[in-house]
């Protein structure tokens, strides 16, 4: 079983701290270009992100929830709508920043990897760009085509339904006993599949974490190696999407939010993320 490593673990209380603390003392009113979002929402869409990330739940569809709680029903313009959008993606950011604090061997090992030094590091980051293609070709048709983007929690009951009953299936049908294979034994096909999973988390609802995870251990990957390929995977993700979008402008559309409130929700995503990711890996311990 993993755990967190013991240079973020002390200080734990002192980052929650001085999240709130700059949160507090930052200005958060809105300009006349500025969309409305107070520090609470901007806290709460934080911790949502940050928990949810890396369970078998969507975080998209939570931090759409928390968007409603607050009485945000979506902008009528689209500027407004796709800042909101970036918003959460920047969140998402910062939960990826998360996995490589975590993981912070591995991802020296795929830095290794790709300058040479490395044989296993750059077959891991070959298996990763593999994976990472089926959801990258998706991503780019389904934002140039605006496609299942929802501003209403009104599409989301189907598909978290949906990703309940999945789960269950999936625990009935699992074979644990073939669950043994290591980084070793992975295949660029097995690495195309898992990418092909995740790609069906562009539908509004449906959990990244959850396709690639179980899609790890369909193919027989061990849980623990199931849970690292999926965050690296993530990560990489997240980490692309988020330069696609400001590459096309989202530099502009981000700054109509207050940059306090885009501060402070990044820090408490990042903050909150760190016992998500511990939390997932005890349960799939257990």
């Amino acid at each position: 079983m993993m755990a967190l490593p013991r240079g973020l673990v002390a200080p734990w209380r002192l980052y929650v701290l001085l999240c709130f603390v700059a949160v507090a003392l930052a200005p958060s009113g809105a300009g006349a270009d500025e969309i409305f979002m107070g520090r609470g929402e901007a806290i709460t869409r934080g911790a949502v992100q940050g928990i949810t990330e890396f369970l078998p739940v969507s975080s998209s569809a939570h931090l759409l929830l928390v968007g409603e709680m607050f009485g945000r029903r979506g902008d009528c313009n689209r500027r407004g709508r796709e800042s909101l959008w970036l918003f959460d993606l920047l969140l998402q950011f910062a939960s990826a920043l998360a996995v490589l604090a975590i993981y912070f061997k591995r991802v020296t090992q795929l830095s290794l990897g790709l300058l040479g030094r490395s044989a296993e590091g750059l077959r891991l980051a070959m298996f990763l760009l593999i994976a990472f293609l089926p959801g990258a070709i998706c991503g780019v048709l389904v934002d140039r085509f605006h496609f299942l983007k929802t501003g209403s929690s009104a599409a989301l009951p189907w598909p978290l339904v949906i990703g309940g009953v999945y789960i269950m299936i999936f625990e009935l049908l699992r074979n644990r006993e073939r669950e043994t294979k290591s980084l070793a034994n992975l295949t660029a096909a097995g690495a195309f599949f898992i990418g092909m999973m995740q790609a069906a988390a562009l539908i509004p609802g449906v959990s990244r974490s959850l396709m690639s995870i179980t899609a790890c251990m369909i193919i027989g990957l061990n849980y623990v190696v199931a849970v690292e390929f999926s965050f690296l995977l993530g990560a990489g993700t997240i980490f692309s999407a988020t330069c696609y979008k400001v590459l096309c402008g989202g530099a502009a559309t981000i700054g109509s939010i207050p940059f306090s409130c885009v501060l402070g929700g990044c820090c408490v995503a990042f903050v909150f993320s760190l016992p998500g990711i511990y939390f997932l890996c005890r349960w799939l311990a257990h």
